[in-house]
């Protein structure tokens, strides 16, 4: 069971939103700057920076905000989904296998998803970060790198 957390919608702009190219900015009324957040893990470790949280399964859906170049007036509010496991202890291989498990739960609950990607209709993409996790599925041979 994991608990729904959003994060602050409005952020300080700082240096690590310098290399996001489409980020929507906006000026509050004292002429600080603050962006929209342009994915969903920046505003949830900047609250996590923040608190004073060792354990949290967490999921998130909501919109982000990606500034079109060729549409100045309002930016793009695509959604997405985040899905977090946040534990004091780096030895575990637990909240790993929890996400393989949580994905594969995902994936048989929506059909659309049981296809082949190269017969895939749409171009979403799963993102997984986590380096163990990576390095486990490397050694294992389950990833095939094209």
């Amino acid at each position: 069971g994991a608990v729904e957390v959003k994060a602050p919608l409005l952020l300080l702009k700082n240096s690590i939103h310098d290399k996001v190219e489409n980020r929507v900015q906006l000026m509050d009324t004292s002429g600080s700057l603050l962006t929209l957040p342009y994915d969903l893990r920046v505003p949830f470790a900047r609250f996590l920076a923040r608190s004073d949280i060792s354990h949290l399964k967490r999921y998130c859906l909501g919109q982000v905000y990606r500034h079109e170049k060729m549409h100045d007036a309002h930016p793009r509010e695509p959604w997405e989904c985040a899905f977090d496991i946040v534990t004091n202890g780096p030895n575990s291989l637990i909240p790993d296998a929890e996400v393989i498990y949580l994905v594969n739960e995902v994936i048989a609950e929506f059909p659309p998803l049981q296809v082949s990607p190269s017969a895939c209709p749409w171009s979403d993409t799963c993102h997984l970060h986590c380096r163990h996790f990576l390095i486990v599925l490397l050694e294992c041979r389950l990833f095939c790198v094209h």
